[in-house]
């Protein structure tokens, strides 16, 4: 299901409109997907040691999904950990696939779905061997 959703975002990656596209998506974030979007960006900034226009397109996209199906997603997490007050949020690929996984620190339980493939040629970058991280609070 989430991989049928999230084929508008990769299409949306492969010609995103950056620069002003990402400051109006980041702009109507809730403040813990804003805060999920900076953890992303600085842990991708901490990998490659920079980070196009179009990859922080991406990332604001992806945290904009998140928000935009948070209720079902907040429950689903709810099913798989129980009531926890927070999860890491893992964003990583492996060959064109694009996966998201949700961390709970304290039992040491995760999750993982499938956002889609990439479209080849497109220029995000998305590590294979590390992970972008970020914190999503459930409260």
């Amino acid at each position: 299901m989430w991989d049928v959703l999230l084929q508008g975002l990769l299409g949306l990656a492969a010609g995103a409109a950056v620069g002003y596209g990402v400051y109006k998506i980041v702009e109507a974030l809730w403040p813990r997907f804003v805060e999920l979007w900076k953890g992303f960006v600085a842990t991708a900034k901490e990998i490659f040691g920079y980070i196009t226009e179009a990859t922080e397109a991406f990332l604001a996209s992806v945290a904009q999904f998140l928000q935009e199906n948070w209720s079902e997603l907040k429950s689903s997490l709810k099913e798989v950990f129980g009531y926890v007050e927070y999860v890491y949020v893992v964003l990583f690929k492996e060959g064109r696939e694009i996966l998201l996984g949700f961390v709970e620190p304290q039992q040491k339980q995760s999750t993982v779905m499938k956002l889609g493939p990439l479209e080849p040629g497109t220029k995000i970058q998305l590590p294979e061997k590390q992970h972008l991280a970020g914190v999503l609070e459930l409260g």
